[in-house]
């Protein structure tokens, strides 16, 4: 409880209706200038926690530490996000950003398909592993902004196999899991690699974000 006193929750309030970024003296949901200059992939993002030191430490522990005890307080957080920002049951399937396969081999576990396998099971949708990582990128972190865009395209792939078990795909409904959003390339690359397979909507949600305040 006291770790959980120290997390700094996103406002549901004032936040952008599309990334899901907050900006001062805002009520409401609205457009932010980035989003409306440079419109993303996806439709619609959300975040539970602002990624400060606090949320690092967490963040760091599951996906590297094997802290994966930490799963059903992480969903505990996520899934009170989701049923706040989302129509969940507007969703036809929930799918996760894939792992790298040297970070797959080296880490033993995908941190993101746990989360999206627990919070499917608790809003009763499917989980489909609907994308695959394809060629060998650097890792994102330490890049600029304009180097993750570049760092990340085509280097997802839809699971064609997988794809087939959504019913009417033009107007499904996934929600992609991360379990952090920075510059928010990554998800846009994934909902775009869904959109151009046929998928009609792309929902993220993450654990934390940084913001741009």
């Amino acid at each position: 409880s006291d770790c959980m006193m120290r997390l700094k929750f996103n406002p549901v309030d004032g936040v952008c209706r599309i990334c899901g970024r907050r900006a001062a003296g805002f009520e409401g949901e609205f457009l932010c200038e980035e989003c409306r200059l440079k419109r993303p992939a996806f439709d619609r993002a959300a975040a539970s926690l602002d990624f400060d030191d606090d949320t690092k430490k967490i963040v760091h522990a599951f996906k590297s530490k094997c802290a994966v005890y930490l799963r059903g307080d992480i969903c505990d957080i996520v899934e009170g996000m989701l049923r706040t920002r989302f129509k969940t049951d507007l969703i036809t399937a929930v799918t996760s950003v894939p792992l790298t396969l040297p970070h797959r081999f080296l880490r033993g576990y995908d941190q993101c398909a746990m989360m999206a396998k627990e919070l499917a099971r608790r809003i009763n949708k499917p989980y489909v592993r609907l994308l695959k990582r394809q060629g060998f990128p650097k890792r994102q972190a330490g890049l600029s902004e304009e180097e993750r865009i570049e760092n990340v395209k085509g280097t997802f792939a839809v699971c064609r196999s997988f794809l087939r078990r959504l019913e009417d795909a033009p107007n499904s409904t996934v929600l992609v899991i991360d379990d952090v959003m920075t510059t928010s390339s990554t998800l846009n690359e994934c909902a775009k690699t869904l959109k151009d397979a046929g998928v009609g909507t792309v929902w993220t949600a993450t654990l934390a974000a940084t913001h741009k305040d």
